[in-house]
């Protein structure tokens, strides 16, 4: 958990985001897929939140190191899952706004090398992995 994807384009080479404009039916799978991820990802913070309002009621800004943040995170989503065993319902307060994700924002003139073939690398890896034939 702990993960955060941004949607800006490749700024970094670990930072995987959609093609602004696919051209391609492997573009336009990579970014359904990116966007199912996103989604569930989404969620999974807005349900932390819910659960831990330390993660929440700072406006998604914690004041540590990011090593510090990581851990608390990390805890905060260990415990989720604990209650979740032990039936420990979510407070009231929690349950999940349904707000629509942010829009796409415009490319960035200068994306990272890197991650625009690592992009790709995923994007066939994909290609191959459902056997689709273009």
């Amino acid at each position: 958990m702990g993960i955060f994807w941004v949607t800006v384009d490749i700024l970094k080479r670990w930072l995987l985001t959609p093609f602004n404009n696919p051209q391609s039916a492997e573009e336009r799978n990579y970014n359904t897929r990116h966007s199912q991820a996103r989604a569930v990802v989404e969620r999974s913070i807005g349900l932390l939140k819910g659960r831990w309002r330390c993660l929440d009621a700072t406006g998604g800004k914690l004041c540590y190191k990011p090593d510090k943040v990581c851990q608390i995170v990390r805890a905060c989503a260990v415990l989720h899952n604990l209650a979740l065993l032990k039936n420990v319902p979510l407070p009231p307060e929690a349950a999940c706004t349904g707000h629509e994700p942010d829009p796409l924002p415009h490319a960035h003139p200068h994306p990272h090398p890197g991650g625009v073939q690592q992009r790709l690398d995923v994007m066939r890896n994909l290609h191959t992995q459902q056997g689709l034939h273009l």
